[in-house]
């Protein structure tokens, strides 16, 4: 069985970002799990290979987990660049 965590920053860096696993969001109040989900994707992006990379997506892979990042045209309040990053891996 899949495990699937998507990850959305907030344009206006003041919102919680948006975060769910399997379809099913985690409420900013949820703090532990939230926690855990951004510490897998920074587990497979910091430890993991990168496949690809190009102007508007990278691929990395650690273990049997895979994140995707899509990076967006708009920018944040503070001028960053907008990531949008999906995690799948085993439960």
């Amino acid at each position: 069985m899949e495990n699937v965590i998507f990850w959305a920053q907030s344009l206006d860096n003041k919102t919680p970002d948006i975060i769910e696993e399997n379809g099913i969001r985690i409420t900013p109040e949820d703090r532990v799990k939230r926690q855990k989900a951004v510490e897998e994707f920074s587990t497979v992006t910091s430890e993991g290979k990168q496949f690809e990379e190009n102007t508007n997506h990278k691929l990395f892979q650690h273990d049997d987990f895979v994140v995707i990042q899509l990076t967006f045209r708009e920018l944040d309040t503070s001028g960053r660049k907008v990531i949008s990053s999906t995690r799948s891996g085993p439960l």
